[in-house]
């Protein structure tokens, strides 16, 4: 009985977001006590429902464990509370979309997989351990507190990939850092001039861990650097930075403001329009909505930095960016991602996402960014006026390629069988609760992942194709189907 589909449409109906899954977790909660499965729940909004084989043959199989996580990246309109705002899901000939928001494909697909097999009472199907997870999209915070001993099976499919005809088996680990500026009182003060206001925006944002190759342009960065240039000819007085709210999201849109002085109005306007044609001509090809506005406002009074802010500025624009190293393959396997800033009454605060599918090499720029940014800006009476510093906040491990899988082996030729063709073994830099799950077990547990054409995940036009979600439950099925691994 294939009935995913009106289970996405029942999860896209539920808010849950990140940190605010528990309604998700009561519906498939309500999915189990309907075919009187029994299940575990914690307090961190994990569940696992539990599904015995329907005859004597099938249990003496062993069980599989099938995994998805319920939360889902909220990129919304400005204002929108996504913690109460459903998902209007736009279902056409040929896609699963919405209007100006993110789908939560990722991982809501895999949700509703799992929920349509734990209804089937038809198909002969293995014992199965169907572990859904909580806030796997802010540090894999479920997988990160999961008890283990709940689980019993050496075999795990996750269903958070996000191509069709590829296998996944081995993914980036992660660690978010905070990048903390933290400014004196007495130079953060009340100051009057020309309040210049820099927004980017049209930026198409992502994944940072599956877009991170794609060239496209990072709307923090990209406004750091132009201030940087802007300070280098002109004194300006930093004011503020706001932009994203996810550690794991390319920031699409980014607002910076200063204040200049009245005389160097023209000079500022004139240099901002050369930097930002230059910036859309750089990423023209990536970045075809490339787009800027600028707002002038005299005679303000506004809280501002007292000293030259190039020194900062130029600090600033030192934190890694994007890929920064790549295999023989051209995959990237080390990258930085700054995924948000706020700022706050004493400072700002930049939260960025290091992902490598080597954990030594993320050791080792995490160690990097730690040296480069614990240093102090003093004033003309060696006096401390901006202390930058960085701290570790979480982290998570890679999932390192197992070299013999015998669930790969036969996820692979269920694929063939179907299709006539090769699945393609891939590593992927995004990052997947495997790693996690796979030091709780102590990487005894044999695992793969695999999931449907999913495009611009965490972001707002993300989209989903539904022959491709059709075709990767029906290999599903057929796995389970040819279960045959003790």
């Amino acid at each position: 009985m294939n009935n995913y589909l009106e289970h996405f449409k029942k999860i896209c109906s539920i808010p849950h977001p990140s940190h605010h899954t528990s309604a998700i977790a009561d519906y498939i909660v309500e999915v189990a006590n309907s075919k009187g499965l029994d299940y575990y729940r914690d307090k961190y909004n994990n569940v696992i429902v539990y599904k015995g084989a329907l005859n004597i043959k099938s249990m003496r199989r062993s069980s599989v464990i099938l995994q998805s996580h319920i939360d889902m990246v909220p990129v919304f309109p400005e204002g929108v509370d996504a913690s109460k705002t459903p998902v209007k899901l736009i279902v056409d000939n040929s896609m699963l979309r919405t209007n100006g928001t993110s789908l939560g494909a990722d991982n809501g697909i895999g949700v509703a997989y799992m929920l349509s097999i734990l209804e089937d009472d038809k198909m002969d199907l293995p014992p199965i351990e169907a572990l859904f997870t909580a806030d796997e999209e802010v540090g894999m915070i479920g997988a990160e507190n999961l008890d283990a001993s709940r689980l019993s099976s050496k075999y795990l499919i996750n269903l958070d990939g996000d191509r069709e005809n590829e296998i996944v088996v081995s993914c980036a680990g992660g660690e978010e850092v905070k990048i903390v500026a933290e400014f004196d009182s007495y130079v953060f003060a009340k100051s009057e001039g020309v309040k210049v206001s820099l927004e980017i925006f049209g930026l198409k944002g992502g994944h940072s861990g599956i877009d991170i190759d794609k060239g496209r342009a990072n709307a923090i960065k990209s406004a750091i650097r132009i201030l940087k240039h802007v300070s280098h000819a002109f004194d300006i007085m930093f004011i503020s930075i706001s932009s994203g709210a996810l550690s794991n999201v390319i920031p699409s849109s980014c607002v910076i403001s200063f204040l200049i002085k009245e005389e160097d109005l023209e000079g500022v306007r004139n240099l901002l329009k050369v930097r930002l044609k230059e910036m859309r001509k750089h990423f023209l090809d990536a970045e075809p909505q490339f787009n800027a506005r600028i707002n002038y406002v005299k005679n303000a009074k506004c809280k501002a930095l007292q000293i030259s802010s190039q020194y900062l500025l130029d600090q600033l624009d030192k934190m890694p960016c994007g890929p920064l190293e790549v295999d023989k393959d051209e995959n990237v396997i080390l990258s930085s991602n700054i995924g948000a800033v706020k700022a706050n009454s004493n400072g700002l605060v930049f939260t960025v996402l290091v992902r490598s599918n080597d954990d030594d090499k993320r050791k080792n720029l995490i160690r990097k960014i730690d040296d480069d940014f614990n240093f102090e800006i003093k004033d003309s009476f060696e006096k401390t006026v901006v202390k930058l510093y960085s701290k570790s906040i979480s982290s998570y491990p890679a999932w390192r390629r197992r070299e013999t899988s015998f669930l790969r082996s036969l996820v692979m030729e269920s694929y063939k069988s179907l299709n006539r063709k090769d699945m393609i073994i891939k590593s992927t830099h995004g990052g997947l609760e495997c790693g996690v799950l796979g030091s709780k077990f102590n990487s005894s547990v044999d695992m793969v992942s695999i999931g449907p054409d999913i495009f611009a995940a965490h972001s707002a036009d993300e989209h989903i194709n539904i022959k491709s979600a059709d075709n990767t439950y029906a290999l599903l099925e057929t796995v389970l189907k040819n279960w045959n691994l003790r």
